[in-house]
């Protein structure tokens, strides 16, 4: 066998994608800890809360979240509306 180097492990480990670091940058979170991070989003370690690298990355994730509940709830009424339509109607009028 050849001597080869050791495969990094991934950066994110449900992906197996590899990101690439962000230069290291001193972050402080609301409730007053400061601490150094390379990523996107790292977590308080004395609140448990999430603090972001760059302000805009906060914002953007809770337009995600935002969007992600609307579909739920269009998904949830879209079967109700189906429900009632093509199950319950037919079967409460005989």
């Amino acid at each position: 066998m050849e001597d080869s180097k050791p495969i990094p492990v991934a950066g994110n480990y449900r992906t197996g994608i590899r990101i690439m670091s962000l230069a290291p940058k001193e972050v402080t979170c609301r409730c007053g800890h400061s601490f150094i991070t390379d990523r996107d989003r790292s977590w308080c370690e004395k609140c448990c809360e999430a603090v972001y690298y760059h302000e805009k990355d906060k914002n953007r994730h809770r337009n995600n979240s935002m969007y992600i509940v609307g579909i739920i709830i269009a998904v949830v009424t879209f079967l109700t509306y189906v429900f009632m339509e093509l199950i319950a109607s037919p079967l409460l009028s005989a």
